[in-house]
């Protein structure tokens, strides 16, 4: 648990590769920096966010700040619950597999959630690698208004029928995306097949 507020957090769950446990992360501060690393398998993450305002120093020459709350997952079989309860952040959350379940909660308002999903090889010695497009599932509620869900999709190239690349596009929130029970929630969908993935995926945080 951290009580703490204008700070950087990180944390690290990869020894040993965790298998078949359940941590319970409660973040009570606002205005943090927020890192979470974790490698395990068929284990239950939950993740309890009570501030607002999270964000992150600018990366490279951008003058923009990065996502407060950074999430990287290397797992299979593993459940990741977000619960946010505050507003004004945005949130980047890295799942490399292809069967980690990913569900959001979003109680604030204007909040932006993405999640991108990496096809790899054990180590990231291939990565990005094989499809995971349409075979992700995944949870999001909006009970807050102007909140943004996002699913980014990126498939290595290396495979017979790779899946057509899909410009960024945002349509209103609603089955099967997501449910909304505030106003003008988007969800947002992205597929990429380049070999070249984004710059801070294939690796921890």
């Amino acid at each position: 648990m951290s009580t703490q507020s204008f700070s950087t957090l990180w944390l690290n769950l990869s020894s040993y590769e965790t298998e078949h446990v359940t941590e319970t992360i409660l973040i009570v501060g606002s205005f943090d920096c927020i890192n979470l690393n974790f490698h395990s398998f068929y284990s239950t993450i939950v993740i309890n966010l009570e501030g607002s305002s999270y964000s992150c120093p600018a990366i490279g020459d951008s003058n923009l700040p990065s996502p407060g709350l950074n999430i990287a997952i290397n797992s299979e079989g593993d459940s990741l619950t977000i619960n946010q309860l505050g507003s004004y952040y945005s949130s980047n959350v890295v799942v490399y597999g292809t069967t980690t379940f990913v569900s959001a909660v979003q109680y604030g308002s204007h909040d932006t959630t993405t999640v991108t999903y990496v096809g790899t090889t054990a180590g990231f010695a291939t990565c990005p690698s094989g499809i995971v497009y349409q075979r992700e599932k995944w949870s999001e509620v909006s009970f807050g208004s102007v909140n943004t869900f996002n699913t980014i999709f990126v498939d290595g190239s290396n495979v017979a029928h790779p899946p057509a690349d899909i410009l960024y596009t945002t349509t209103p929130l609603a089955p099967p995306d997501g449910l909304a029970f505030g106003t003008f929630d988007s969800y947002g969908v992205e597929v990429t097949t380049t070999s070249t993935p984004p710059a801070g995926t294939c690796s921890y945080l």
